[in-house]
């Protein structure tokens, strides 16, 4: 890995995130570089694919999840 990555991980790992505010952070910043309403950054295609149905199913009811 280039230096560059493996300093910045060394430095992230010294502090605590929660994972669901970094994934939240994650897709607002995406969201804004590409100028869309909103992003998520997933594990691969098969990810994507599972939290889009799931959304499609629950049409916005977080009740439902």
């Amino acid at each position: 890995m280039p230096p560059e990555v493996v300093a910045a991980m060394a430095q992230a790992a010294r502090h605590f995130v929660t994972m669901t505010e970094l994934q939240q952070k994650a897709g607002a910043r995406l969201a804004s570089l590409l100028g869309i309403p909103a992003a998520m950054v997933t594990a691969g295609a098969a990810s994507a694919i599972t939290v889009a149905t799931a959304a499609c199913i629950t049409r916005g009811d977080d009740e439902a999840l």
